[in-house]
Formats: C-alpha cells, sequence, structure tokens
C-alpha cells in the first residue's frame, strides 16, 4: 500500500462516507465510516473480502445517544488492541 492510483468512487458513491477507518482481521477488510442516514450522523461498518464487494451493517456501531456531547455527531473512531481486547477509540 505505497503506491496509490485513483480509480474514482467504489464504495456508495451516493452517500456522504466521513471520517474512515479500515481494518483487516481473519480475511476481511472493515470499513467503519460516518455517515447519516438518519438525523444524527453515526458510524456504521461494512466488511469485504476484496475491496470491491462489501456487507453493509443494517445499524450503527456507534450512536451519539449520550449526554457527554452534543448528541448529534460521534466521527473520527479508531481501534486499539490492548491486553488481548479490542477497544474503540
Amino acid at each position: 500500500m505505497v503506491t496509490w492510483k485513483d480509480i474514482g468512487s467504489i464504495y456508495l458513491s451516493s452517500v456522504y462516507i466521513g471520517c474512515p477507518t479500515i481494518r483487516f482481521h481473519n480475511g476481511f477488510y472493515y470499513l467503519f465510516y460516518l455517515s447519516k442516514p438518519y438525523s444524527k450522523y453515526v458510524t456504521l461498518v461494512a466488511r469485504s473480502n476484496d475491496l470491491t464487494i462489501w456487507t453493509h451493517s443494517n445499524q450503527a456501531v456507534l450512536a451519539p445517544d449520550d449526554k457527554l456531547g452534543e448528541g448529534e455527531n460521534n466521527s473520527d473512531m479508531d481501534l486499539i488492541e490492548h491486553e488481548g481486547r479490542t477497544k474503540i477509540i
């Protein structure tokens, strides 16, 4: 993944996708991204084994329903593994 070539939009070109995070695990690429399918921005996830055909989650991974933030957005999430556990940061 050193040399990049712009091939245009191949992932949901008609939908806003922001703050992407992509990870590879057990033969699948997982794409976490910010979108606004409802009245709020939420983090959704899709997976692919070839980066061309994607399976989309039908519900948010993260939704800003708590009282800690502004309640409308939860962008820029990432994943880390710490002491054998995966954590969202």
